[in-house]
């Protein structure tokens, strides 16, 4: 597993190497939005959300075990368009917005099976 080509590859919106990482019945729960089961739905969301949003990774702490990895960092939303449905909140164009949060993505076999995301406390 390399998370950093991860994390780089989500940050660039390069969906087609970020979805390598992920297995094919992978659950996303974000805090925002309902759970999102299986690679296809993942992928469509952040298909979708790309086209007006895209959102930045800044790692402050990664700590890995024989589960997976837990990751925290602040996650940077910048509209390229208007996203007035924007999940964690309406953005025009150029606006940014910032959210501290926690991610734990389970492994199974090398890759993602789930991707849980928390608020970090304070």
């Amino acid at each position: 597993m390399n998370y950093a080509d991860y994390a780089d590859a989500f940050s660039s919106a390069d969906l087609e190497r970020a979805g390598r990482y992920y297995t094919d019945d992978c659950t996303l729960f974000l805090p925002s939005a309902p759970p999102m089961k299986g690679r296809d739905a993942i992928l469509a969301f952040y298909g979708a959300m790309f086209r007006r949003v895209r959102e930045h990774l800044t790692i402050h702490r990664f700590d890995e075990d024989a589960d997976g990895i837990t990751v925290d960092c602040t996650s940077t939303f910048t509209a390229i368009a208007d996203a007035p449905d924007f999940v964690v909140k309406p953005l025009n164009a150029g606006e940014s917005t910032s959210t501290h949060v926690i991610v734990r993505y389970t492994l199974r076999d090398g890759r993602f099976c789930r991707i849980e995301v928390t608020r970090a406390p304070g």
